[in-house]
This record gives C-alpha cells, sequence and structure tokens, in this order.
C-alpha cells in the first residue's frame, strides 16, 4: 500500500514544520518534496511526488551516492551469479543470493521504519 498526504496549506505547513523542528532537511516545492533525517548516518531519503489526484505520494530510496552505490552493487551481483552459474560454482552462487536476499530484506524492513517514522512525526506535528 502506497502511503499519500494531500496537498493542503496545512499540510504543506506542516512538511516545513518537520524541517525547522530539526527533524528533517530537505526541499519542499510544488510537485515534490525530498526529506532526509538529521540524525547520522544519514543513508536515506523520503520523497513525495505529487500524482493526478493532488496527493503526495510517499516512497523511500538512497541518497545521491548510495543509489548509484547500490544499483552498480545489483548489476555486479547479477553478473556474479550468472557467472557462477556458468561455472557450476554453487558456493559462490548461494553466497551472492543469500547476500543480496540479506541487503533486500534489510532495505525493506528499514523503508517501513523509515516510511513509519514519518509519518508519525508528520501526524503528530499536523494536530498541534
Amino acid at each position: 500500500m502506497i502511503q499519500t498526504i494531500t496537498k493542503t496549506e496545512r499540510s504543506i505547513n506542516t512538511l516545513y514544520k518537520l524541517i525547522s523542528s530539526g527533524y528533517y532537511e530537505g526541499e519542499i516545492g510544488d510537485e515534490k518534496f525530498e526529506l532526509c533525517r538529521t540524525k547520522f548516518p544519514v543513508n536515506y531519503r523520503i520523497i513525495g511526488t505529487l500524482n493526478q489526484n493532488e496527493k503526495y505520494e510517499i516512497s523511500f530510496d538512497y541518497i545521491f551516492p548510495m543509489n548509484i552505490a547500490a544499483k552498480a552493487l545489483f548489476i555486479f551481483g547479477i553478473g556474479a551469479t550468472i557467472i557462477s552459474l556458468i561455472n557450476q560454482d554453487w558456493i559462490i552462487f548461494s553466497l551472492t543470493i543469500l547476500i543480496g536476499l540479506g541487503v533486500f530484506i534489510g532495505y525493506r524492513f528499514k523503508r517501513k521504519k523509515e516510511i513509519d517514522l514519518f509519518t508519525n512525526r508528520f501526524l503528530k506535528l499536523s494536530d498541534q
């Protein structure tokens, strides 16, 4: 399920409150916002993209250098998997698959945690 925030004056003010209160840093535009937590390590960002229903769809991604590194490692993992299958090296194949699954599961858990944290803080500040 994709979480959304309706684009209203109140929700935009709440996004600005998130930045001014020190929870997040980032940019808020007319059609998109990108927020990173100020807590170290800052490897992830929350992205809200405006859809045709005037709602921000909340998504999650790595920040700039990490997203390129993640894509490069993904391509490297696929290549290593294919080469190990061709050579019938089952140990490298198994390790590559297990490490890939571990990274994927960790990313999914971190995504859920960060989006839940964002929505909780957003709702808490919008009630004030």
